[in-house]
């Protein structure tokens, strides 16, 4: 399971922080997700990007 958090959010564009796990050792890794909704908001283009931007979260 992974955890995703919005960082920045605009009628043109989305920005996703997405902590991921692996399968069988748990954490996996961490990167950005860029979601451009200017030129087709029903069908967007999404770019990963490990831009460092980081959104802290807490799991009980």
């Amino acid at each position: 399971m992974g955890i995703v958090k919005i960082n920045y959010f605009n009628k043109d564009y989305i920005v996703l922080s997405i902590k991921f796990d692996g399968i069988i050792v748990g954490e996996a890794g961490f990167t950005n997700v860029i979601i451009d909704l200017q030129d087709d908001k029903d069908n967007p283009t999404a770019y990963l990007v490990d831009m460092g931007i980081a959104t802290p979260v807490k799991v009980n």
